[in-house]
């Protein structure tokens, strides 16, 4: 089962462009990086790596922008990698490919109260303006 997922993985890898290997390599590189820092240390040793903290940036600039190509990568490096990741490492991830393409975008941690009087973190990456905070309220961002 495993020898014939690797065989197929294998085949599909050949067929992809060499850009989107290059994309692919990075993603799986970033995640590497950003599990070990998200896993081992506290944010206040990494915060500086995600970005400017509590610094807005317009973002309405991006609406030229192709970043399919970051998405597709990104969610082919998660199909690859042998655990699942979280959003925050997810959103990291985001943020540094796009960042390195200069991308506006913004990363944004949210805390939400759910009907059980627990509460429910997320992170996520805003690129071209469009609200995600409807039922989060943000509690830090990174631009």
């Amino acid at each position: 089962m495993l020898l014939k997922k690797v065989i197929v993985n294998t085949i599909k890898f050949t067929r992809i462009s060499i850009n989107e290997k290059l994309m692919l390599i990075e993603a799986l590189f970033l995640f590497l990086k950003t599990i070990f820092f998200v896993k081992i240390l506290p944010l206040k040793y990494y915060h500086n790596y995600i970005g400017n903290y509590m610094k807005e940036m317009s973002l309405d600039e991006n609406s030229n922008y192709n970043y399919d190509d970051v998405i597709s990568a990104i969610r082919r490096a998660k199909l690859i990698i042998p655990f699942r990741t979280k959003c925050l490492v997810n959103s990291i991830v985001l943020k540094k490919m796009l960042d390195k393409r200069s991308i506006k975008n913004m990363l944004y941690l949210g805390v939400y109260k759910n009907n059980y009087s627990s509460l429910n973190a997320h992170a996520w990456v805003n690129i071209n303006n469009k609200s995600n905070s409807d039922k989060y309220k943000i509690i830090a961002y990174f631009s």
